[in-house]
């Protein structure tokens, strides 16, 4: 029954008269009131590198809404990545498999480590970077690593 409640809610976008006519800066205080949630009449800022890494810093989810340019952009997804690692799943596919866009992202965030495919997710460097940044991303661990850091947990309580 919880459940088929909060399934029966839908994602709200407000959207605010007159915002394609908003700064740069009169944006940024949008987002960090959370009066915006969608930038979709701004796209002549998608391609602006430093005000997209402003944004991310206020809710690095609006990574999504930076042009296809820019998730393709290497260098700039690792600046971003060590902003926040939750900025990775949305950066192009092929910049998803980057190994060091990863270990950056994971020693940002560890959490990140669940939304990696499960060749990362039984990366011996990789997931012990996530464990070093968070202990509790253990549950995204492979079977295999996530059994060897049990083990030696098991270890040091002896």
């Amino acid at each position: 029954m919880w459940n088929e409640f909060i399934g029966s809610f839908q994602p709200i976008q407000i959207k605010i008269k007159g915002m394609s006519q908003m700064t740069k800066e009169e944006i940024l205080i949008a987002i960090k009131k959370k009066s915006i949630l969608m930038l979709d009449d701004f796209i002549e800022f998608y391609n602006d590198k430093e005000f997209i890494l402003e944004v991310i810093k206020l809710d690095p989810f609006l990574f999504q809404m930076s042009s296809e340019e820019l998730k393709k952009d290497r260098d700039f997804v690792l600046k971003a990545v060590k902003i926040d690692g939750y900025v990775l799943p949305n950066a192009s596919v092929e910049l998803q498999k980057d190994r060091e866009l990863i270990l950056a992202a994971v020693n940002q965030n560890g959490d990140v480590l669940g939304y990696l495919s499960n060749e990362f997710q039984d990366d011996k460097e990789i997931v012990w970077t996530a464990l070093n940044q968070n202990i509790h991303t253990v549950r995204f661990a492979s079977q295999k690593l996530r059994n060897e850091f049990l083990s030696m947990v098991n270890q040091l309580k002896k």
